[in-house]
């Protein structure tokens, strides 16, 4: 009954993102394996979202660690076994980042009600060569701050959520976002996040183009549980934005019974500017 609640939790979030795609080559990387260890220093502000459900079906038989052994992503997401990343281990559905000592950042439609923040924990070390992780390193949410999940129309989509976590996050850094509008259109941007559900995971080869009210789009390539992923200034590495939206993952192979991830040109993923959420500064403070 645990496993398929932990199937469920991660299929019923998947199916209510709107996803995203590969642009060209794809550039995502583990983190561990990223040359640039400023950006390394970077994602252990990232964290992943983990359904409460999960946790204590994969909890060790003496209560203080979480196992990572349940499904890799050719098991769970039906990927072709060439499929990057395939034997990777599945945890997560959702992307947050410190903004602060105990207060994260993430999509809207991660974090929509009080309900979601008492049934999801965030984790910031899931990462590839993860097997364990420890009780003292799992932090829930108790607040929310600010929501904010307006999808209208394309232009005017308004899709953040600010929360408290139980205590203060320890050995990691809260991220820096940018002060001013420094974003042009061909400004370079990379991610990190969880795409999949995967662990953690930089992809650099994102282009800016400012066209919406609320958000600007890019070229990333993202997926479904890269939703709330901090998108990062190239040049600054301060944080601009926040993925919120894409288009489709996978294209099933019929022949086959597996998936390979679509692949296109454009500017199709949506994010978030930071710019305009006006509460973040004085939430902050708090």
């Amino acid at each position: 009954m645990k496993v398929s609640m932990f199937i469920l939790s991660i299929q019923l979030l998947f199916s209510f993102q709107t996803l995203a795609v590969i642009n060209g080559k794809d550039n995502r990387t583990l983190v561990e394996n990223y040359p640039n260890q400023k950006i390394r220093r970077l994602a252990k502000s990232v964290a992943a979202r983990v359904d409460n459900e999960t946790i204590e079906t994969l909890r060790s038989e003496d209560g203080k660690n979480i196992e990572l052994y349940l499904y890799s992503h050719q098991e769970y997401n039906e990927v072709c076994e060439e499929e990057k990343f395939s034997k990777e281990n599945i945890l997560s559905d959702c992307t947050g980042f410190l903004i602060a000592p105990d207060i994260l950042m993430t999509a809207g439609h991660c974090i929509e009600s009080e309900a979601d923040c008492k049934d999801f924990s965030w984790v910031f070390n899931f990462e590839s060569k993860t097997e364990v992780i420890k009780d003292k390193e799992i932090y829930k949410c108790v607040k929310i701050y600010k929501h904010k999940l307006r999808n209208a129309t394309n232009t005017r989509t308004q899709d953040y959520a600010i929360i408290k976590l139980h205590k203060r996050v320890q050995g990691v850094e809260p991220l820096k976002f940018s002060n001013k509008k420094d974003l042009s259109n061909g400004t370079r941007v990379l991610t990190i996040g969880h795409p999949s559900g995967l662990p953690k995971i930089v992809t650099d080869n994102g282009i800016a183009t400012l066209n919406r009210a609320y958000t600007f789009t890019t070229t990333l390539d993202t997926y479904g549980g890269n939703s709330g992923s901090p998108v990062f200034n190239a040049k600054t590495l301060l944080v601009e934005g926040i993925l919120v939206q894409g288009a489709n993952d996978y294209n099933l192979i019929e022949s086959r019974s597996c998936s390979k991830s679509d692949r296109s040109t454009g500017f199709t993923e949506v994010v978030h500017s930071i710019h305009n959420i006006k509460e973040l500064r004085n939430i902050i403070k708090k």
